[in-house]
């Protein structure tokens, strides 16, 4: 596995994310894939937070900080998502 590279990520406070990547097939997957571990120290040793990501996404455009500015986009749009579904519930509850 190569070392992490610090990515500066941009939402409410900027934040830097320590990514690498590798490729690898799974058994049970035709192709391989591409893997991202993030966390918020330099290695796995000192991190406190890790996350895991796997993309079958153009190998030539997927680079770490492609995966964590898209994964982190996403990751908005669920907490929203998840959010909104918990008010339509509770106005439901009280109506």
């Amino acid at each position: 596995m190569e070392e992490f590279e610090p990515i500066i990520l941009n939402v409410e406070k900027t934040k830097t994310v320590w990514v690498t990547t590798f490729t690898a097939s799974i058994s049970r997957l035709q192709g391989e894939r591409t893997f991202a571990i993030a966390g918020d120290a330099s290695s796995i040793e000192e991190a406190t937070e890790i996350d895991d990501f796997i993309t079958n996404f153009d190998l030539d455009k997927v680079t770490s900080e492609w995966i964590v500015n898209n994964y982190s986009n996403r990751n908005w749009i669920e907490v929203f998502y998840r959010e909104a579904i918990m008010m339509v519930r509770i106005k439901r509850v009280s109506s």
